[in-house]
C-alpha cells in the first residue's frame, strides 16, 4: 500500500545512477491500536550533507484550549482528521534528492529522484505546512499573526 501511494502521487522519478549522493531508505513498521501493522517508507535524511530549513509550526496548548473553549461556548462541533500520505500530497520539493529504491522495486543502475517530500527528510514537515498554508490562503482564510498555524475565516470578509 505504501509504495502504491508513491506511485499514485508521482513522488519519484527513476533515474540512472551517475555518482549522485544517494540516501538510504527503509521501512518503519508501526502497530495501530486495532492491531494492524502499518509500513511507512522513509528516507535516511540524516545522511544528507547539507542542512535544510526544517521549521514547521505547531499549535500551542493555549491556542488549543482557547479554541476548544470558544467551540464549546458556541456549540460548534469539533472534529479531527488525518491526511493520508500527507507529505506525498505536498508541493514538489525544490532540490534534488536521490534515494535507494526499496528492494522490491530495485533495478540495476537505477535510483529514485524524489519529486515529493518523503518521511525522513528534515524539511518534509515544513514543505507539507507551506503547501497546506497556501491552500488555506487560496480558499480565503487568514493566518493569525500571533499563532502561525492558526487560520480563520470571516464570513463577511
Amino acid at each position: 500500500k505504501e509504495l502504491s501511494n508513491f506511485d499514485e502521487y508521482q513522488a519519484f522519478e527513476e533515474v540512472k545512477e551517475d555518482g549522485q549522493q544517494i540516501l538510504g531508505t527503509r521501512f518503519v513498521l508501526t502497530e495501530k491500536p486495532d492491531g494492524r501493522i502499518k509500513a511507512r517508507f522513509v528516507t535516511k535524511g540524516f545522511q544528507e550533507q547539507f542542512i535544510h530549513p526544517s521549521d514547521s509550526p505547531t499549535s500551542s496548548r493555549e491556542t488549543i484550549k482557547i479554541f476548544l473553549a470558544i467551540a464549546a461556548n458556541e456549540n460548534w462541533p469539533v472534529e479531527s482528521s488525518d491526511v493520508r500520505s500527507a507529505f506525498l500530497q505536498s508541493d514538489n520539493i525544490d532540490r534534488e534528492v536521490f534515494v535507494q529504491p526499496p528492494p522490491e522495486r530495485s533495478k540495476p543502475g537505477i535510483i529514485w529522484k524524489l519529486v515529493k517530500p518523503c518521511y525522513g527528510l528534515d524539511d518534509a514537515s515544513r514543505k507539507w505546512f507551506l503547501s497546506f498554508k497556501s491552500t488555506l490562503l487560496d480558499l480565503g482564510m487568514k493566518q493569525s499573526k500571533r499563532e502561525s498555524c492558526l487560520f480563520y475565516y470571516h464570513k463577511d470578509g
